[in-house]
């Protein structure tokens, strides 16, 4: 299979995502939908990871 035999759209403006293509010598288009937001929120990577432990917590009881 080649990646040449499809066209690939990114809907993304992500510098890296064009720059990880490219390097792999892909060819893309971008097509990003305007009113879709691309930023994360800015909160601290401690909060963050506070808060996907405490999703995951029900997922580690110990089976009996």
């Amino acid at each position: 299979m080649s990646f040449k035999d499809y066209h690939i759209i990114l809907a993304s403006n992500s510098p890296r995502r064009k720059e990880l293509l490219r390097g792999l010598d892909i060819a893309f288009d971008v097509r990003v939908q305007p009113d879709i937001a691309e930023t994360y929120p800015k909160v601290p990577l401690l909060q963050t990871l506070l808060a996907i432990s405490a999703a995951k917590r029900p997922m580690l009881t110990k089976i009996q």
